[in-house]
């Protein structure tokens, strides 16, 4: 099972940003909220699994053999 780490930032609109730290994971996140975002998020893990499916036939290794999500906050999300 693969940890996906994610860093929950402030968004310039006041509201907050999340993306992967493994450059393998190309998923990002939006929200005005921590729940938001992390929704947001959670829900392009999924579409961007389905997406890499289409593509190349298979689900992508970090997906395919489960995940979890331990998510991190920049210091300045604080």
């Amino acid at each position: 099972m693969k940890t996906i780490i994610s860093i929950i930032e402030r968004a310039g609109d006041s509201g907050y940003s999340i993306y992967a730290k493994d450059e393998k994971v190309p998923v990002t996140g939006a929200g005005l909220t921590e729940n938001e975002v992390k929704k947001d998020y959670e829900g392009a893990l999924k579409g961007q699994a389905e997406y890499y499916k289409e593509i190349k036939g298979k689900y992508p290794e970090w997906y395919s053999n489960g995940y979890k999500i331990d998510y991190r906050y920049d210091v300045s999300a604080l």
